[in-house]
C-alpha cells in the first residue's frame, strides 16, 4: 500500500575523450598504417682519400705513444726501503 516501486537506476555517463568513429570507418581494415621513411637521395660517402690520412694520423700517434711508453720503462730503479722501529 505505502511501498514505492523500485525502478532500475539510470545514469548518463559521457566520456571524456571518446571520439567515435567516423562514418567512412572499416572495420576490415589495419587500425596500423605504417609507411617507409627513406629519402630520395643517398647519403654522401667520404672519400678514400681522407680515410686513408685519418689512419695515417692514427697510426703516428700510435707509434709516438709506443716509443715513450718504451722509454719511461728504462729509467725505473727499485729504491731500498729500510722500516725503522721507534721506541
Amino acid at each position: 500500500m505505502f511501498n514505492k516501486v523500485q525502478k532500475i537506476r539510470t545514469f548518463t555517463y559521457r566520456p571524456k575523450y571518446y571520439q567515435p568513429p567516423p562514418e567512412d570507418y572499416d572495420e576490415d581494415a589495419p587500425r596500423i598504417r605504417f609507411h617507409r621513411v627513406k629519402s630520395s637521395t643517398p647519403l654522401k660517402r667520404k672519400s678514400t682519400v681522407a680515410m686513408a690520412l685519418m689512419a695515417l694520423v692514427i697510426l703516428i700517434l700510435l707509434i709516438f705513444w709506443l716509443k715513450i711508453d718504451r722509454s719511461n720503462k728504462n729509467d725505473f730503479k727499485f729504491e731500498e726501503i729500510r722500516i725503522e722501529q721507534i721506541p
